[in-house]
């Protein structure tokens, strides 16, 4: 019962304040802004997230664009660089070699 009195003194508070025309203007755009409106506040976070995934996402395409970039220039320039990179990475041979991969277990 005391609950149900407190609840409508505040309510009796909040409508009083609420006639005054400057604070209801105020409260209607607050309310516009963030709730209502197309680009409310709910969006801009998730647009403001979206941006930083995909900047993140740019920075790392362009490291592996430098790094390819650096391995592209040493395997032209160097010629025993192309095969020394194909015998590591693809396991490349020659058709009179054998070749043995010792794999290590992990405990």
């Amino acid at each position: 019962m005391y609950f149900c009195v407190r609840m409508k003194d505040v309510f009796v508070k909040i409508v009083t304040k609420l006639k005054n025309p400057y604070i209801a203007v105020t409260v209607i755009f607050i309310v516009w802004i963030s709730v209502i409106d197309s680009f409310n506040l709910i969006h801009q976070y998730i647009f403001h997230d979206r941006i930083n995934s995909l900047e993140q996402k740019k920075e790392y395409y362009l490291q592996e664009i430098r790094k390819d970039s650096a391995l592209y220039h040493i395997l032209t320039t160097y010629p025993d660089s192309l095969e020394k990179y194909g015998r590591e990475e693809y396991f490349m041979k020659k058709k009179s070699e054998d070749i043995f991969l010792v794999v290590e277990e992990e405990d």
